[in-house]
């Protein structure tokens, strides 16, 4: 799927959003797909490195889609764009999930991509597309952060300036609360009990904050856990990796049986 758009500044960008499809064991119990929305990364092609996370959850019968932000595309220059552009870029994998995707629909966010993609859902379909929103550690940016022109980069008005406040608390004014208010869906939340990136109160407000502007229904259930670790690893430690896809395996079959 081609597109043709421009990030922030209105620079020059890679026409193509590169996708990995990674295929469920059996299509004979499949639980649809799942998106995955990996987190603040510049490395090229990262991608890739999501395959020890996804190859599991894809074992659990989901069609899982791993892309890459046009951020981390061969060649691009990872300072020409921001958050907004990664959430954007997420809106249109979520159009590419929704034509070669199987519903129901789920999306995995790692981190910033947890912010990303609660804002992306959101957004879409009125925020009743998707089955399941998995959140692995959350982060919450500062509305500012998220604007268009806000990049990544340490200037005066760039991301890290934004972020980096001497309290420690301008996620305070995020805005991806008031996005998750408005979503209609499953909502599983981890939390890392050692976490030193993701303020402590963040994952619980996700929590509170998703479907609460909704009419109540019992269709859709939330559950938040915590698992042992520090914010790195969720990639990369085996053991992590397999605590996680427990709980993925866990909440989506319950909630799969429930939906019947």
């Amino acid at each position: 799927m081609k597109y043709n758009f421009k990030n922030s500044k209105g620079g020059h960008v890679q026409p193509d959003l590169p996708f990995t499809h990674f295929a469920p064991a059996s299509d004979e119990q499949s639980r649809g797909t799942l998106l995955l929305v990996y987190g603040g990364s510049g490395k090229p092609n990262f991608r890739h490195k999501t395959r020890l996370l996804a190859e599991p959850i894809a074992l659990l019968g989901f069609r899982v889609i791993a892309f890459d932000y046009r951020s981390n595309t061969e060649g691009a220059n990872f300072y020409a764009f921001g958050i907004h552009d990664r959430i954007e870029d997420t809106k249109r994998a979520i159009e590419h999930m929704k034509v070669l995707g199987e519903p129901p629909f789920s999306i995995l966010g790692l981190s910033m991509g947890g912010h990303i993609a609660v804002r992306a859902v959101a957004e879409t379909d009125d925020g009743n597309l998707f089955e399941n929103v998995i959140l692995i550690a959350p982060a919450a940016y500062p509305e500012e952060a998220t604007k268009p022109g806000v990049l990544f980069g340490r200037e005066p008005g760039m991301l890290q300036s934004i972020i980096k406040q001497p309290d420690g608390k301008a996620w305070l004014t995020t805005d991806a609360f008031r996005s998750a208010e408005k979503i209609n869906a499953n909502l599983l939340v981890v939390k890392y009990l050692e976490d030193k990136i993701i303020p402590r109160d963040v994952p619980g407000l996700y929590y509170r904050s998703f479907g609460s502007t909704l009419k109540k229904s019992s269709k859709w259930h939330k559950k938040i856990i915590d698992l042992p670790g520090e914010h790195q690893g969720t990639l990369t430690d085996p053991k992590r990796i397999g605590l996680l896809v427990e709980e993925i395996d866990s909440f989506t079959a319950i909630m799969a049986t429930a939906a019947r």
